[in-house]
């Protein structure tokens, strides 16, 4: 098998994420979920804080499932880059 550069596909937002998770979190096992439990709560302290949120909630859910909601404003994003992707504008 030839491994050039028509072999090359770029993937942009959430798909990239889809498609190849552990290039993100690291593992796709119960440290993946447990790094992706961490960087939500972080997130949401580091938005509550300065007094943009209030309340993170934290659930396990039935199926094994981890569930993070936060009810601060979110992450900001705007284009950047050559191909146009979205990059963290503030966090």
């Amino acid at each position: 098998m030839e491994y050039d550069v028509a072999a090359i596909e770029v993937l942009e937002g959430r798909e990239a994420v889809r498609k190849w998770p552990e290039m993100w979190i690291g593992s796709v096992g119960e440290r993946g979920v447990l790094q992706m439990v961490w960087e939500a709560v972080g997130r949401g302290v580091n938005q509550s804080l300065p007094g943009r949120g209030g309340t993170i909630a934290v659930t396990l859910t039935r199926d094994g499932g981890v569930r993070v909601a936060v009810d601060g404003p979110g992450c900001l994003f705007e284009t950047t880059g050559d191909a146009g992707g979205p990059a963290s504008k503030r966090c």
